[in-house]
């Protein structure tokens, strides 16, 4: 009787070991599954963002009559990234093509006229800046938190790897 008991004890003890095993790794997992909506979130909101920008710009900066020479290859440069952001499939892609039209962008020279429409871009730029910050920032920890010591066992699980930033070098 007594061994009985015992054994059942030892069972029940191997029985709770695993199931609470079971549900740290089920709480891991959510946890990255969780940080990676969060990164595809934060990802929508800057592509929202990017779309405004990407159909506001070419078109009124040709419009005010300021296209020269030298803009119309950035304007060209613009269109080609803006192709490649479209066609892209994945987050990685866009994140590059994001950058590349970023760069483009940038290169665009301000002229008097230029004023009067840019203020119109003004809250878009702001709202992509900010959007663009909630995504390196979910990014981050997304990417740290998958390098780490539980947790880079349960990314393993769900195949996750590490994603890019959105950052913009102006050349």
């Amino acid at each position: 009787m007594i061994r009985d008991e015992t054994q059942k004890r030892i069972l029940w003890g191997i029985v709770g070991v695993l199931l609470i095993g079971f549900l740290w790794g089920q709480s891991l997992r959510n946890r990255v599954i969780v940080l990676r909506e969060s990164v595809a979130t934060s990802w929508t909101l800057v592509e929202i963002q990017m779309q405004r920008r990407m159909a506001l710009i070419p078109s009124e900066y040709g419009a005010a009559g300021l296209v020269t020479k030298h803009d119309s290859a950035i304007i060209e440069d613009i269109a080609t990234s803006r192709i490649h952001y479209v066609r892209a499939k994945e987050t990685s892609q866009r994140v590059v093509a994001a950058n590349q039209l970023e760069v483009a962008f940038a290169k665009l020279t301000p002229k008097p006229l230029f004023k009067t429409f840019k203020s119109g871009l003004a809250d878009v730029d702001a709202q992509l800046s900010i959007e663009r910050s909630r995504y390196n920032q979910d990014v981050t920890l997304y990417n740290e938190t998958i390098i780490r010591a539980p947790f880079k066992y349960a990314a393993q699980f769900e195949q996750l790897i590490p994603l890019p930033v959105f950052g913009v070098e102006v050349l």
